[in-house]
């Protein structure tokens, strides 16, 4: 919990759930906090288990096609029946509403180097009803939206504006009793006064004057789209935890949250008499079941905390006697011996087990059906979307100067988010939102699968909509890609400062993905490209923009719009579009009108292909995180060495048995993750780990630990089982066409 807790959002909701429940389970920590760990009990950890985790106190669910009578009947005879009922009461019991809010203020961590200017973090949160009230929780999504949720959102706008924080944004919780709703306002340093001072008149202006019906509909018809595509697999897992958000606290209404179509068409109604005005001004302005919780930066607090923890454990270990030590040594002895030892071959055939033969041995389906439009090659992956289309358009940036790819990323960021010829960026949000499921742009990569550092770079532009929406994605990416307008200092200085912002969370959060991305960066020209694009090297271009915005503002804009020109260029373009044939009739027109606006013009081009210049650099870069993410990284095509299938399996074999053992088990990391690539590229990574040293020890002994490797038939079976799964998932028709893309480039 150490590397949960190091994370500042997930402090923070800490200490609001804190803040708002206090007086039920929601003011637990589930994970347990990092200081309670000495005082844990066993005994008590055993006598929880054995009191909650029983078939009377569980939910169980079926999905699928199925004779249902003969799944009750196998599941009383062999699970249910061999447990006797009991009476547990685990009722989660509501939070009753306070006289007036609270407030609370804790302090953070930060470097001793580090600057305390512009760090504080606020929030305003309130309860929202209860979570069986399936229009208030929709209700409440489509606020967060209006509000907060897409670019110049009023409240969103308003705290930035006056200087209230950099980086601002909602946050509505549903997955509890009694939900909650976040304003939430980070890397600032304004009084809570002036914080709720905002956040009041800019409340009361809407309840007044009326929220803008443009932007309600956007919010409501965005999440319609999402709620009736349901792009989630597998798909019954995603029903069941909708349906737990009522079920587990009335068991009359297990399907309220499934049943929307009804709620989306009286919302569109309402939204006309007042109703989200209404849900403003009693949630948020008169509702006094509200917090306002405020983190502030202490340098070196992790430090005090350490050597607060390290003088208790003394203490207690002072006042232990010889016997007690004793005991301590050989319970830690036994323990460790504990963990040495395998199970049973007994013990493991006690576990239930698919067969070689139960395994689908086929591939994936490919749609791949290829077609040319003036030289522009089509890839149609034909298949059942219910109606949605998913486009992707790919511009090759081979052609582009190294010294613009740098800034790659950050065009990925500016557009769709500043004004364009015929749309502000506000209008061009809500326009994005009525009309489709969402239009957003993305780098991606294509590596060579027989040769090393040969790989595609791609700027993408993706959009999901209904058929008979796709002249307006057609029309919304031409004005986004061909005439925004890079002039507005003003709002590029907010994207950066936000981008700067939630960068920086994702790469201490995102730890071990970071330390991978760095360290095949030392040998793979593809990972090279990622770190200048969206790694630890794009967020120190981002932080020098961001430090130094009047110095760098010009060089940034010269660098925006000549990025344009070099990538949408009709030589550059690939279209992707995942549709049946009724839903691809209209495709080829607007794919040909496209090109034909697209930049022409001569433009300097690097002759050949952009090189990084790779070196073994060894890095380790320091945070105030109190864990460790620790990678290894190589490429075996390299070595002369070629892909088969048998290393999907032996990343079975280190992940469940040689890493986890002496990563997780013995050494204390949270988790440890490996994997050997078609180009070549592999990785080792530790995931929260307390250790550095041992875990790079444990790295270097994994060849040793393949040579002396023994495994029993079904053992290698479990294994062969684990790699197939990884292969064998169900996919979205959005997933099934980004499959067969990914293999065609």
């Amino acid at each position: 919990m150490k590397g949960a807790f190091s994370n500042l959002d997930n402090m923070m909701h800490r200490e609001l759930m804190n803040s708002l429940f206090p007086d039920t389970v929601y003011s637990n920590e589930s994970g347990g906090l990092p200081q309670a760990i000495p005082d844990l009990q066993y005994t008590d950890l055993l006598a929880f288990h054995k009191k909650y985790y029983h078939p009377s106190n569980s939910y169980i669910y079926l999905y699928g096609n199925m004779d249902i009578e003969e799944k009750l009947i196998w599941l009383d005879k062999a699970y249910l029946s061999r447990y006797d009922k009991l009476e547990i009461d685990s009722k989660i019991t509501l939070q009753p509403s306070f006289k007036q809010r609270v407030e609370v203020e804790k302090k953070y961590t930060i470097g001793v180097h580090e600057s305390e200017e512009n760090r504080t973090f606020l929030t305003y949160n309130a309860v929202i009803g209860t979570n069986p009230d399936p229009e208030l929780n929709i209700a409440f999504q489509v606020l967060n939206y209006a509000l907060l949720g897409f670019p110049g959102a009023p409240l969103r706008q308003a705290l930035i504006d006056r200087g209230i924080a950099k980086d601002v944004y909602g946050a509505y919780n549903n997955e509890i009793y009694q939900p909650t709703f976040s304003v939430v306002a980070k890397n600032g340093n304004a009084t809570t006064e002036s914080f709720m001072t905002t956040i009041s008149e800019v409340l009361q202006q809407l309840v007044r004057e009326g929220i803008d019906k443009q932007t309600l509909l956007a919010g409501i018809n965005s999440l319609e789209f999402n709620y009736r595509e349901a792009a989630f697999e597998p798909k019954g897992v995603h029903f069941f935890l909708k349906m737990l958000g009522s079920w587990l606290y009335d068991h009359r209404f297990p399907f309220v949250h499934l049943e929307t179509n009804r709620i989306f068409t009286a919302l569109k109604t309402k939204m006309h008499n007042g109703f989200f005005e209404q849900l403003l001004d009693t949630y948020l302005l008169k509702n006094t079941h509200t917090s306002i919780v405020v983190l502030v930066p202490e340098k070196g607090l992790n430090a005090k905390k350490d050597a607060e923890l390290k003088m208790r454990l003394q203490n207690y270990r002072d006042s232990l006697n010889s016997d007690e030590i004793q005991r301590i040594v050989e319970r830690t002895d036994a323990l460790k011996a504990y963990q040495n030892q395998s199970s049973t071959l007994q013990q493991r055939a006690s576990i239930p087990m698919l067969s070689r033969k139960d395994m689908n041995s086929k591939a994936p389906a490919l749609y791949q059906d290829l077609k040319n439009v003036d030289g522009t090659t089509i890839l149609h992956h034909k298949m059942f979307t219910n109606g949605i289309g998913y486009l992707r358009i790919l511009f090759d940036l081979k052609a582009v100067p190294v010294e613009l790819l740098a800034y790659a990323g950050i065009l990925c960021q500016v557009l769709g988010a500043l004004d364009t010829e015929h749309y502000d960026f506000r209008q061009l949000s809500n326009e994005i939102h009525i009309n489709s499921g969402g239009i957003s742009t993305d780098l991606g990569t294509y590596a060579d699968t027989k040769q090393a550092n040969k790989y595609k770079a791609t700027f993408e532009i993706n959009a999901k909509i209904l058929y008979d929406k796709l002249d307006f994605a057609f029309d919304i990416i031409r004005e986004i890609i061909l005439t925004t307008k890079f002039e507005d200092t003003k709002r590029i200085y907010e994207i950066i400062s936000e981008m700067k912002s939630r960068e920086q969370s994702i790469l201490i959060s995102s730890g071990s993905n970071t330390a991978i991305k760095r360290a095949l960066s030392y040998h793979s020209e593809m990972a090279a490209f990622k770190d200048l694009v969206s790694g630890i090297t794009h967020y120190q271009l981002v932080e020098r923009i961001e430090t130094n915005f009047e110095e760098e503002q010009e060089r940034l804009i010269i660098a925006l719009k000549e990025l344009v020109r070099h990538i949408f260029r009709p030589e550059n373009m690939l279209v992707s579009y995942t549709a049946d044939e009724q839903g691809y009739t209209r495709l080829e027109p607007l794919v040909a009108e496209l090109k034909s606006g697209l930049f022409t013009h001569q433009v300097e081009k690097d002759k050949d292909k952009v090189v990084f210049h790779t070196s073994l650099r060894n890095e380790g870069f320091k945070t105030t995180s109190e864990v460790q993410y620790a990678a290894q990284t190589g490429n075996f095509l390299e070595k002369g060495f070629t892909y088969t299938g048998s290393l999907r399996v032996l990343k079975m074999i280190l992940s469940f048995d040689y890493l986890w053992n002496n990563i997780r088990v013995k050494g204390g990391a949270y988790g440890c993750m490996n994997a050997f690539q078609r180009d070549g590229d592999s990785y080792m990574v530790s995931y929260r780990d307390p250790n550095l040293e041992k875990t790079y020890k444990v790295f270097e002994q994994t060849p040793s630990f393949i040579n002396a490797f023994e495994a029993t038939e079904s053992e290698m079976t479990r294994y062969i089982i684990g790699a197939i799964k990884e292969l064998d998932t169900p996919m979205t028709p959005a997933m099934a066409g980004y499959h067969s893309l990914y293999l065609y480039l």
